[in-house]
């Protein structure tokens, strides 16, 4: 038993993150190394059966959470806010603490089933530190595309719009929710059909026709003919051999800029 509890202190006093275990009376049961050192507790407050109010008395006093009461009263009140503050538990989030020397220490506390409390403290200093440049870095980044004259959308592998800037809005012509993060690109989409930017609708009640060029280079002509229900026949002819005939004779007007001048005035 006694080889199995120095292993237990062993494992816990070369964790790198700190940890506590406190009774129901808020009295040490376990405190590790790593939280002595983090937060400079003298070895005579941090033994097991250690109130737990006079750590924080102590760190009131030097000023680890501000500057320093000068009457006693006002240090009790402190203490007693600390400990308001450490037996509650913190739920599905971390608190994020600042020790006195600047580290940035991500606390999590437990109630345990006896009315205990288990506190767990991790320096998250570097990381916090990484995300404020990224931050930086993102809010840099947005700047530049929200000064471009070209608009800019950026979507996910699910389709969402994570970013459009002010240009795009502005020269797509999309009502500002559509450049909200999170919204389907598929709604933008059947906004801007339903707008007619990808060509005549098709429930026009004249019906339409338009030629478009498919996936495969394909030349297609569609025809609509609306019918007294409210539908409609569609129909699609493939009219790629006509398009190139076209321009093949483009190209040949091009080359032969005289016969162009000639069919003109043949035709007037």
């Amino acid at each position: 038993a006694t080889r199995a509890l120095a292993d237990h202190r062993l494992a816990l006093d070369t964790m790198m993150d700190g940890l506590a275990l406190w009774d129901a009376d808020f009295r040490i049961r376990v405190m590790n190394r790593s939280l002595i050192r983090l937060y400079d507790i003298p070895e005579a407050l941090a033994a097991p059966g250690c109130d737990g109010r006079e750590i924080l008395r102590l760190m009131v006093r030097r000023g680890d959470f501000g500057p320093p009461p000068k009457i006693a009263a006002a240090v009790e009140a402190c203490v007693a806010e600390r400990v308001r503050a450490m037996t509650t538990p913190t739920g599905g989030e971390p608190d994020l603490r600042t020790t006195r020397i600047g580290d940035q220490v991500e606390v999590t506390r437990t109630r345990l089933p006896d009315g205990g409390m288990l506190t767990a403290y991790r320096i998250v200093t570097r990381l916090k530190a990484r995300e404020r440049e990224l931050q930086a870095a993102r809010a840099i980044q947005n700047t530049v595309l929200e000064t471009m004259t070209d608009g800019v959308v950026l979507w996910d592998a699910d389709f969402r719009v994570v970013f459009a800037n002010t240009a795009a809005e502005w020269l797509g012509e999309f009502p500002p929710r559509f450049a909200t993060p999170g919204t389907e690109v598929i709604e933008v989409m059947r906004f801007q059909d339903l707008r007619g930017d990808f060509g005549p609708l098709l429930r026009r009640p004249e019906g339409v026709s338009y030629v478009r060029q498919s996936l495969n280079g394909a030349w297609v002509e569609v025809k609509t003919v609306a019918l007294p229900d409210g539908g409609a026949v569609l129909a699609y002819r493939d009219v790629t051999a006509l398009k190139r005939r076209e321009a093949e004779l483009a190209a040949h007007y091009r080359r032969h800029p005289r016969l162009l001048a000639h069919r003109g005035r043949a035709a007037g």
